[in-house]
């Protein structure tokens, strides 16, 4: 199911237009190969985390990326914590209660809008 947040035009485009137009222009085929790319890191990233084995591992995983994209301590949330439980594949009160525990540890601090990390190597 696609949703979209604004008025969309979908294109359909045949697979035979599409091999000449790869051949044809340059910018073209550079343009879906960026795309192509960008939706396997998108799927590859929700495969890696479906296939960890705690909540803890996918919180971890998430917090190590999101430092790294956005180049800070402190993780600005841009989902909420039902939509992170969603992507973690697991209950709101379960990611509620591991980032509890996370921060009694003395890991991360956290509140509705960002996570901060406290301790990166205990972390890793």
């Amino acid at each position: 199911m696609v949703l979209s947040k604004t008025e969309v035009t979908i294109l359909h485009i045949k697979k035979d237009l599409i091999l000449k137009l790869c051949q044809s222009d340059t910018t073209f085929l550079i343009k879906f190969l960026q795309s192509l790319s960008d939706k396997t890191l998108i799927l590859t990233d929700k495969i890696k985390t479906l296939s960890l084995k705690s909540i803890r591992q996918c919180i971890v995983d998430f917090l190590l990326y999101e430092k790294y994209v956005q180049k800070n301590n402190v993780i600005i949330l841009t989902l909420t914590k039902k939509q992170l439980a969603e992507k973690f594949g697991v209950q709101r009160p379960s990611l509620s209660r591991e980032l509890n525990n996370m921060r009694k540890e003395g890991l991360i601090e956290y509140d509705p809008y960002s996570i901060t990390i406290l301790d990166e190597k205990a972390l890793k």
